[in-house]
């Protein structure tokens, strides 16, 4: 695996996975957030939060992009087989966990987990073509 091609596999899915996170819990279903207003900190500014959030990505679309790239030669079904498994793997338990325990919207939940599935399947794809 070429250390500049992974570069660009993690850009690809940290810029994208952004684009999708900001379309769907930004405007599509921004509401879904603010229906449990009481749940979300407080005392950090929203640059901040977003600036974490965006930091945290990068690790995630880093840690999936070797996964791919570690499993052998990628090719688009086995990319989109480990996304799957990874997706079910963390994201799904968490946030139906989440969903059970603390009072979130079940819309804020699904559109969450979409956003997990978008970020590994998107990295995913760019692990196949370019590593």
């Amino acid at each position: 695996m070429r250390f500049s091609r992974y570069l660009v596999v993690v850009v690809i899915g940290v810029v994208v996975s952004a684009c999708i996170d900001w379309l769907l819990s930004g405007v599509l279903f921004h509401g879904a957030y603010n229906a449990t207003p009481e749940i979300w900190r407080t005392g950090l500014t929203e640059a901040t939060k977003i600036g974490y959030s965006a930091a945290f990505s990068v690790i995630g679309v880093a840690a999936f992009a070797w996964l791919v790239g570690r499993s052998g030669r990628p090719d688009l079904r086995s990319a989109l087989l480990v996304a799957l498994a990874a997706w079910l793997a963390g994201p799904v338990p968490v946030l139906l966990t989440d969903l059970i325990w603390i009072k979130l919207d079940s819309t804020a939940v699904a559109v969450n987990g979409a956003e997990w599935l978008a970020r590994f399947v998107v990295t995913g794809l760019a692990a196949a073509a370019l590593l």
